[in-house]
C-alpha cells in the first residue's frame, strides 16, 4: 500500500515537474523578501516541502534512463538548495546522538538488567559520542553545501533558471541544447 502511495507521488511530481521548477524558483527568490519576514518565512517553508519534491523527482527522472540532462541537473541543484536553506543550521548530529545514548543506555536497563551508574553512563557516553562524530562531518558538509546554494547570488540564478527551464518545458523545449556534451 506504502509503494503504491509512493509511486503515485512520484509519478505525480514527475508530471507536474515544470510548474514544480516555476514554483521553486520563486521560492529560491525568499532572500530577496528580507524586509518582510511573514513573506519569506512562507517562501522558505514552501521551498522546503518543493525542494523534497524536486530531488525526488531529479532522482527519479536521472534513475529512470536518458532523459533531459538540464531537467536534471537545475531541479537536482535547485531542490537541494531549497530544502537544505531551513535545516543547514539544525544540530541533528547532536540530537542524534542523544537518542542513540539514551537508547543504548534503555537497552542497557531494560533489556540486559543492569543497574550499575557507572556502567549506564559509559553505555549512554561511548555509543553517544561515537554517533557524534560520525554524523557531525555530514552536518558540516550539510552546511557548507546549504550555504553554498543559498548565497544570495547563486540561489538567484539557480531559480532563474528553475523558472526558464519551468517554462521552455511547458513549451516542449529545453536549455538542454546549450550545455556542452560530455
Amino acid at each position: 500500500m506504502y509503494r503504491a502511495l509512493l509511486d503515485q507521488a512520484v509519478s505525480l511530481t514527475v508530471a507536474n515537474f515544470p510548474q514544480i521548477l516555476i514554483f521553486a524558483g520563486i521560492c529560491a527568490f525568499s532572500r530577496a523578501f528580507r524586509g518582510k519576514p511573514a513573506i519569506e518565512r512562507a517562501l522558505t517553508s514552501l521551498g522546503f516541502l518543493l525542494g523534497m519534491a524536486l530531488l525526488a523527482g531529479s532522482i527519479h527522472m536521472f534513475l529512470a534512463g536518458p532523459r533531459d540532462a538540464a531537467t536534471i541537473l537545475i531541479g537536482g541543484a535547485l531542490g537541494l538548495g531549497i530544502f537544505l536553506k531551513p535545516i543547514r543550521g539544525l544540530r541533528w548530529a547532536a540530537l542524534l546522538a542523544l537518542v542513540v545514548g539514551l537508547a543504548s543506555s534503555y537497552v542497557l536497563i531494560k533489556y540486559l538488567m543492569i543497574s550499575s551508574v557507572l556502567v549506564i553512563a559509559f553505555g549512554f557516553l561511548v555509543p553517544a559520542l561515537l554517533a557524534y562524530l560520525a554524523l557531525k562531518f555530514f552536518e558540516d558538509l550539510i552546511q557548507v553545501i546549504g550555504g553554498i546554494l543559498s548565497f544570495p547570488p547563486f540561489a538567484f540564478t539557480l531559480g532563474a533558471l528553475g523558472m526558464v527551464q519551468g517554462l521552455l518545458l511547458l513549451l516542449g523545449r529545453s536549455l538542454a541544447p546549450l550545455l556542452p556534451k560530455l
